[in-house]
């Protein structure tokens, strides 16, 4: 499944309370041709599988944004990735067991 920046925007709006403008460009410019989020490497070298979905990844990146105090970021940050791995070691992910 590929996703797009306006669906990225979509699920972000949903979330918090930012919202989006769309607007169409002259010269038929199209974002998918500069903005590559592909998986394939990380898949087939490092054998690596992503632990959450669509709407939990935007979610967790939204939520790491929005910390703003310098004095629990790195708590939020460490907590984050705790999640994630807990998440990995349920799913018997490779690296985490």
């Amino acid at each position: 499944v590929h996703y797009n920046v306006l669906d990225v925007a979509k699920e972000i709006s949903k979330s918090t309370e930012l919202t989006y403008e769309t607007t169409k460009s002259e010269g038929g410019f199209h974002e998918a041709n500069f903005l590559k989020l592909d998986i394939t490497k990380a898949a087939n070298y490092l054998h690596w599988q992503p632990q959450l979905d669509f709407e939990e990844t935007i979610r967790f990146t939204v939520e790491g944004y929005l910390v703003q105090d310098d004095e629990t970021i790195y708590e939020k940050r460490v907590a984050q990735i705790s999640e994630y791995t807990a998440l990995a070691v349920k799913n018997k992910t490779g690296w985490a067991v």
